[in-house]
């Protein structure tokens, strides 16, 4: 996967950065993560020999984190006029609660019994 993944990266590189600069250079870094996120998940599972519904644990919260992000990202230019910094707090404050509702909401029974063990030890 890496000397693939290099490669593509060189080619689009070669193809994409001299016409469209820098924002083509960071549309190569997000598809080229991406890719490679996708190479060493289906590297993972097909010698774990275990299955992931893409659908459901893949492409349903990716979309939702990009409606809410882009919600967001309208709300807070609309309704606060802000500096750049404020709006980065801004989002990433409300990203990393949504994060936290979210692995809570998937972990929340261990995590809760891990620190019922860990007052219950004392």
């Amino acid at each position: 996967t890496t000397v693939g993944d290099s490669s593509l990266r060189i080619l689009l590189i070669l193809l994409i950065l001299p016409k469209y600069g820098i924002k083509g250079f960071v549309f190569i870094m997000y598809f080229s993560n991406v890719f490679t996120c996708f190479l060493n998940v289906g590297k993972a599972t097909n010698k774990a020999k275990c299955e992931i519904d893409l659908i459901k644990s893949v492409f349903c919260p990716c979309g939702f984190a990009f409606i809410v992000t882009l919600l967001l990202d309208t709300l807070i230019k609309n309704l606060v006029p802000c500096s750049m910094v404020v709006y980065i707090t801004l989002m990433s404050s409300v990203s990393l609660c949504l994060y936290a509702l979210y692995v809570f909401r998937l972990f929340g029974t261990e995590i809760i019994g891990d620190i019922k063990g860990l007052y219950s030890a004392k």
